[in-house]
Order: structure tokens, then C-alpha cells, then sequence
């Protein structure tokens, strides 16, 4: 009995681990925005207009940004930078866009289940080196969500904390 009690032991961890691996891609390694990923060194990046400096980031915006992801349109997107490394990128979609819902169902089919904060549509993923966020606007129906680079992260909330 102890046999079989092991045998299905391994064997659900095996499925799980091949469900992981298979069924959901790793959010650190998947993450690319409009050919954009995280890390990527400002100078390496064409199209960008600086917009702003904001808490030791420089924030811009890319000339050939997308007007639409998966059928949703994108009202704006940002990109933050510390010491000219992608530290993370923000997307807003268009207020009452169709459909915009559908980016936490994507966002579920892709990494799993978020964490919800309280009983707002707000949720987080996390890995080792990439988290995203989502926030969804319960009166504008507006849905904005945040990619940020952990590594560069922790180098920000360093250089933050001794001011």
C-alpha cells in the first residue's frame, strides 16, 4: 500500500511539473513587448521619444507603439528606464474598450492564476526576474498593466532608500 501511495505521489508531482512546463510558458522568460524585452538598453532601441523624467526613471514612448493588442485597443504605452536599462513598461487600454477584460483571461492562460488584492479586478504575477501587474478601473471599465524587471527593481528601490 505504501508502494502505491509513493507511486501516485511522484507521479502527480510529474504531472504537475510537465503541466508547468508544457501548459504555462515561464513568465520570466516570456515577456516581450512590440519586439521590446525587459533589460533592453535604451541606445539599442529605436523610435523612442523621451516624454519625462520621474523618480530617477526617464520615461518615453515608442513612435510606432501598438494601437491594438489581441482586438483591444491601447489608449497609451510607457516606457520607464533606470541607468538606460528597461525597467518596465505600462499599457493602458482605451476606457469602456471592448473586450479589455479579456486581458486578465489571457494573462490567466498564459502564467496561471494571479494573486487578487481585495475585490477590485487587481491582480499580480510573479517570477524570479519579471512581475506583471493588473488593474482594472471599475467605473472607467479602463485596464492598465505594469511589467516590471525585478533585477532592475531592486538596483531602483537601492539607489531610492538612500535619498
Amino acid at each position: 500500500m505504501l508502494y502505491l501511495k509513493n507511486l501516485i505521489y511522484i507521479g502527480a508531482i510529474f504531472l504537475a511539473i510537465i503541466h508547468n512546463l508544457i501548459a504555462q510558458p515561464h513568465l520570466d522568460s516570456i515577456f516581450v513587448w512590440n519586439n521590446v524585452p525587459l533589460q533592453s538598453h535604451l541606445d539599442s532601441l529605436k523610435n523612442l521619444k523621451f516624454l519625462k523624467n520621474s523618480n530617477f526613471m526617464q520615461i518615453y514612448v515608442n513612435q510606432n507603439e501598438l494601437k491594438n493588442f489581441e482586438g483591444i485597443a491601447i489608449q497609451s504605452v510607457r516606457y520607464y528606464f533606470y541607468n538606460k536599462k528597461l525597467h518596465s513598461i505600462t499599457i493602458k487600454t482605451e476606457e469602456n474598450a471592448e473586450h479589455a477584460e479579456m486581458l486578465l483571461q489571457w494573462l490567466t492562460i498564459m502564467f496561471g492564476e494571479g494573486k487578487q488584492y481585495g475585490l477590485a479586478p487587481r491582480y499580480s504575477w510573479k517570477g524570479k526576474q519579471t512581475e506583471i501587474y493588473y488593474d482594472k478601473n471599475i467605473i472607467t471599465h479602463q485596464v492598465e498593466w505594469k511589467i516590471v524587471d525585478v533585477t532592475i527593481q531592486k538596483e531602483y528601490e537601492k539607489t531610492y532608500k538612500k535619498m
